[in-house]
């Protein structure tokens, strides 16, 4: 009995021995090199760029969308990255539709508010 208690101590240790050493060692993804380069000061920097006024909001279709788009962009290749839209482009081209409202009204507790007459509404 004493012989089998010995034995099955001595599997066990072995077992778990075997499961703490990796067969070949890891290897760092380049995601998680990457990632240990963005630190609080870079991304406040980048954030300060794209949300800064001259980007003039970013809305789409408006000059400061394109000039964050070129920002963003600057910013990619000096990564090292390599465009994505399939073309060879950095940009994916796309169909875009404005449309404007020319006039609108809301009630409110009954009465009528227009829209730049007697309201904060845009």
């Amino acid at each position: 009995m004493k012989q089998q208690s010995i034995l099955a101590c001595l599997l066990a240790i072995g077992t778990v021995a075997c499961a703490q050493k990796a067969s070949t060692p890891l290897k760092r993804s380049s995601a998680t090199t990457y990632a240990e380069t963005i630190t609080a000061a870079k991304l406040k920097k980048h954030l300060f760029i794209v949300a800064a006024d001259d980007m003039e909001g970013r809305e789409t279709g408006k000059p400061g969308q394109y000039k964050a788009a070129k920002f963003i962009i600057e910013q990619f290749k000096a990564a090292g990255l390599q465009p994505g839209a399939g073309n060879g482009e950095w940009e994916q081209p796309f169909s875009l539709m404005q449309d404007t409202l020319v006039q609108s009204s809301i009630q409110a507790g009954g009465k009528p508010s227009h829209s730049g007459r007697n309201s904060m509404l845009p």
